[in-house]
């Protein structure tokens, strides 16, 4: 077999449509290369232009931040201002009332009868013209309770800045206060440092929550505790003091101490500073406040009775001493038939001379 040999046209045509192709691939390549160089330039135009409008944008937000907070601060200074005007108005016009109402409480109405007579009732028709005045009962109105907002100025005490406060829960217990009034009320009660560090701490603060909270913070030393602590061990009864004022005074300290502490400690406390006479009587029979000041009170009150008791007895004795007759005629003295069928115990809570005294019951009394 021969082999044919390729014609030479034919590998010539394939040369040419080769290099055909090969020059449109690298068209098409060099226009997809245009083509990405030309997203790549716009995409980097993108986000320079998205960064620079970023930057405005929060700067054109600072700028309005800025005047918007210059704006609420001018703001909250005229209504402190219109708030503080109008309660001293209101608090003008109640003054007023209260006036008004005390002048007509002093005056007495007495109704007086007429000496001329009484005109007779007509009984014909009524002219249009007559006319009847019906004068509605005089009704006097309640006082409004008269209170003035506490005030705190130079005070460095720390009970004055715990009475301050508490002052304060009163009268908005009585008289409740939205918070705006309630700040602007604040502006014009505080004085001194107080205002001074009111005036740069009041925009952080919007309820009463939390003006007590950081008043107590920045007024209060940090050694209260420490401090209510000493005088709670300090705090005894004293001689002629009564057992229920020095409870309840006792339980305040206690509670002021610690809110949360127990029935059982704050007797266990009392009983501890009482009079230890008393406290003894009373340890291991009482469990609560109310009944450690009834009891204690029953036995303070015996013991103010000993004295008419021992009085009595000293009559007796003395009565005891005189001489006389007996059945027979014959002088006794009266001691035994006073002193018959008695016993006698020694009495420390009666002194006479500094010491205890011994008095006399008869048997029948004895328990």
């Amino acid at each position: 077999m021969y082999l044919q040999e390729p014609d030479q046209n034919s590998v010539h045509e394939d040369d040419e449509e080769s290099s055909v192709e090969s020059s449109a691939v690298m068209e098409q390549l060099q226009g997809l290369q245009e083509a990405v160089d030309s997203l790549g330039t716009r995409l980097k135009e993108a986000v320079d232009s998205t960064l620079c409008r970023e930057e405005g944008l929060r700067a054109a937000m600072a700028k309005l931040g800025e005047e918007l907070k210059e704006y609420v601060d001018a703001s909250l200074q005229r209504m402190d201002r219109v708030v503080a005007a109008c309660l001293q108005r209101r608090d003008e016009q109640w003054r007023e009332e209260l006036k008004q109402h005390e002048a007509k409480s002093r005056l007495s109405w007495r109704p007086t009868r007429s000496s001329t007579p009484a005109a007779p009732m007509s009984t014909g028709p009524r002219s249009t013209t007559d006319v009847t005045l019906a004068l509605p009962p005089v009704v006097p109105s309640t006082p409004p309770i008269r209170m003035e907002f506490p005030k705190f100025g130079e005070s460095r005490s720390s009970a004055d800045i715990v009475d301050f406060i508490e002052q304060c829960e009163n009268f908005l217990t009585l008289r409740p206060l939205g918070n705006a009034e309630l700040m602007g009320t604040l502006n014009a009660v505080l004085k001194g440092p107080a205002w001074s560090w009111w005036l740069a701490t009041r925009s952080k603060i919007n309820t009463w929550v939390q003006f007590k909270k950081a008043f107590l913070e920045a007024f209060l030393p940090s050694d209260y505790q420490a401090e209510i602590e000493e005088q709670l061990r300090a705090h005894v009864q004293a001689p002629q003091q009564c057992l229920r004022d020095f409870v309840y005074d006792h339980r305040a300290l206690c509670l002021k101490w610690r809110p949360d502490m127990g029935e059982g400690e704050i007797v266990h406390r009392i009983l501890s500073a009482c009079n230890p006479r008393l406290a003894s009587g009373l340890r291991g029979t009482v469990s609560t406040v109310e009944q450690l000041v009834k009891v204690g009170s029953l036995i303070e009150r015996d013991w103010s009775n000993t004295g008419a008791v021992y009085s009595r007895h000293t009559r007796q004795r003395g009565l005891a001493g005189r001489w006389t007759k007996g059945q027979d005629g014959a002088p006794e003295r009266t001691s035994r038939l006073l002193l018959e069928n008695r016993r006698s115990w020694w009495c420390p809570s009666v002194s006479v001379g500094g010491k205890g005294t011994r008095c006399w019951i008869q048997d029948a009394h004895i328990p």
